[in-house]
């Protein structure tokens, strides 16, 4: 008997040229990446490692092997073959007991190993899963009650969250700094002045020769208020807007195809796990003695990226289904804000830090302050968001008819 025929649209043709689209143009961002490193330019004042090379490379080649299951599905689509409903691998306790150390320990190995001989063969499978294993951790325990849909729909918004989303961002964040950089340009041209002053910092950070001489020339920066008030404005205020916006991407290009609430907010969360992989590895890509505690926070902030896209992603099935458009900019609020606290928090950190850092004579008290505010509000969310979201996947997996998490037999 011959499976029922499944009408092909335009989304699967666009899926089947995007996905082989970007595999090729992954691989040859990988084969470009190794061959420059056989052909140093002999002007650049920047000379890149063997293993960040090794790096780029393996990122390249992941993002095109993510890619192969939208473009085969969409392909089995096309043949008129049967396109069956997504599920979660199934997993044991003890399984989860094995899957915590595997990635707990390829966080030691890439903090260990990362200048040993020979480690752009071995530390980027480290670097994968420090930062893949929380990532895929953090969608089953969000979304493995939901009824997502099926496998094709499902990769397919994955490869949207993947490339498309992360290339809109950049290009948005992008014109963010020029725009930035005309403000500051104009200021300067007011004050001439200024221009000067700005000319010999930028001059004597490159001419410091140690940590202590570079602290000593930010020391005025740092201490700036103003530099605290443009680190939140951008990072706190316009990224979260812009990378909001763009994240769910994924989820809009199969908005009449939305069943559910929950199917929203299940997608969502997969299309910002797709841009949080991708992110966190590009953002990790510069290892160093403290690089286990950069992939740890990297792959705690991927909660974040997931948790805020799913609540977009469940506002847009909303306007879809219930027609509450205003709902809809309420969920978008509220994604806004868990990313805006986030950064906020990081930001706080990172200037307070800097601030008591380059505290040479007395302590900086306010920098003290807004560390600790920073470091409180990060680890206050890092404590709250993974209970909100097994409270949210057990909410909306009954409000979707599967009112268990997908598991084996035997443990029912």
């Amino acid at each position: 008997m011959q499976p029922p025929k499944q009408s092909s649209d335009w989304r699967t043709i666009l899926l089947l040229i995007f996905s082989i689209g970007g595999i090729l143009v992954m691989l040859m961002g990988a084969i470009t990446t190794q061959v420059m490193g056989f052909f140093p330019d002999p002007q650049s004042s920047v000379e890149t490692s063997p293993l960040v090379r090794a790096l780029v490379t393996s990122l390249m080649v992941t993002t095109a092997l993510m890619l192969l299951p939208a473009g085969w599905l969409s392909l089995q689509r096309l043949r008129h073959q049967e396109i069956r409903p997504f599920q979660f691998p199934k997993f044991r306790p003890w399984m989860w007991v094995l899957y915590v150390l595997i990635w707990l320990l390829s966080l030691v190995l890439a903090t260990l190993l990362f200048d040993a001989p020979s480690a752009g063969w071995y530390v980027p499978l480290f670097h994968f899963l420090s930062i893949a294993l929380p990532v895929f951790a953090y969608v089953y325990i969000l979304t493995g009650r939901i009824s997502i849909g099926s496998n094709q729909r499902v990769w397919g918004v994955f490869s949207a969250g993947l490339l498309i989303s992360p290339a809109l961002s950049i290009v948005a964040e992008v014109a963010l700094v020029l725009f930035s950089l005309v403000i500051v340009g104009i200021i300067i041209g007011f004050n001439p002045e200024n221009l000067g002053t700005f000319q010999r910092t930028i001059e004597r950070i490159q001419a410091a020769t140690d940590l202590d001489s570079l602290m000593f020339v930010i020391q005025p920066v740092a201490r700036n208020p103003l530099t605290l008030v443009v680190g939140l404005v951008l990072l706190s205020g316009f990224v979260p807007f812009i990378e909001e916006t763009f994240k769910s991407v994924g989820v809009w290009l199969v908005f009449d195809k939305l069943e559910t609430s929950a199917q929203g907010f299940a997608l969502g969360a997969v299309s910002g796990a797709a841009f949080a992989f991708l992110e966190s590895l590009g953002a990790s890509i510069s290892p160093d003695p403290a690089w286990g505690a950069t992939l740890f926070m990297r792959a705690v902030s991927s909660m974040m990226h997931i948790l805020a896209t799913g609540f977009v992603g469940w506002g847009i099935a909303r306007a879809r289904i219930e027609k509450k458009y205003l709902g809809m900019i309420g969920f978008y609020l509220l994604a806004m804000t868990i990313h805006s606290l986030w950064n906020a928090g990081a930001v706080l950190s990172v200037i307070g830090g800097m601030r008591l850092a380059t505290s040479f004579e007395n302590i900086d008290i306010f920098g003290g302050m807004i560390m600790v505010a920073g470091v409180g509000i990060l680890l206050f969310m890092m404590a709250a968001m993974p209970g909100a979201m097994i409270f949210l996947n057990r909410k909306l997996g009954m409000a979707s008819g599967r009112s268990e998490p997908v598991v084996d037999q035997e443990q029912r």
